[in-house]
């Protein structure tokens, strides 16, 4: 975690390690799930199809509709935008989904091989 503002910094550095640990552990649990029985294939499932659009609204919102973004990019508080910040995490997990067989709950989602990017809703 970059930041222009020292204490956040330094403190960033240990909490994005023990997450990193914890987004693991997460995972691994997801595909134990996903390729459990179909009870638990349906029980993994529902939270993803539960979960996945709150999920996407913790990012703050669009670039747009941010009145702080902008000004904490300029001051180095923040390295990357809401969008940003968003878009790696689709790009990321769903992958990792796919990887698992779960399905994302977005009709829109569409790979663009132009960007490199996934689309959503």
């Amino acid at each position: 975690a970059r930041s222009s503002y020292g204490p956040y910094s330094r403190a960033m550095v240990r909490i994005c390690k023990e997450e990193s640990f914890h987004k693991k552990q997460g995972y691994e649990m997801v595909a134990k799930m996903a390729d459990g029985t179909p009870e638990q294939q349906d029980m993994i499932q529902d939270a993803v199809n539960r979960w996945w659009w709150p999920t996407l609204m913790m990012f703050g919102p669009h670039d747009e509709d941010s009145p702080n973004s902008a000004e904490l990019i300029k001051w180095g508080v923040k390295s990357k935008t809401n969008d940003e910040l968003r878009q790696s995490f689709v790009d990321r997990h769903v992958a990792e989904a796919h990887e698992v067989g779960l399905e994302i709950p977005d009709d829109d989602l569409e790979y663009n091989e132009e960007t490199g990017h996934w689309e959503f809703g």
